[in-house]
């Protein structure tokens, strides 16, 4: 596992934990890209900034969303393999919400430059360049 590479995806997700924009911004490209699944209900977006409120706005949709307990699968060259498997309650309705996907986070001179997300296990891992 590319370690550098874990501990800056474990920094950014501390820093969206704490809601500390700054940290959080510290550890992104400028062109910091989020591709969510096909089916989520909004298109993704590029721009550090325009990911810090994707985020926050998925965030604040929820009681908790606590992403500090998240699975890291494994790592390799600039990819990081990320299991989100959280049990939600939505804020104001309460209703539950499984959340259970996988991150496929790329580094890039240090920095965190692309995050593609996925609902098939088997695809992220091959995005990943990870093998079972």
């Amino acid at each position: 596992m590319s370690e550098e590479n874990v501990e800056l995806v474990r920094q950014s997700a501390d820093a969206l934990v704490r809601r500390d924009r700054t940290a959080w911004l510290a550890v992104c490209d400028e062109d910091l890209e989020v591709v969510p699944i096909r089916e989520w209900p909004e298109p993704g977006v590029r721009g550090a900034k325009a990911a810090w409120d994707f985020y926050l706005k998925i965030f604040d949709a929820f009681d908790q969303f606590p992403v500090d307990n998240v699975e890291i699968v494994g790592a390799v060259a600039d990819k990081v393999l990320l299991h989100y498997r959280l049990d939600l309650s939505g804020k104001g309705s309460g209703a539950g919400v499984e959340f259970d996907y996988w991150l496929v986070t790329t580094v890039r001179q240090g920095k965190l430059l692309r995050g593609e997300w996925f609902a098939d296990y088997h695809v992220a891992l091959e995005a990943a360049g990870l093998s079972e």
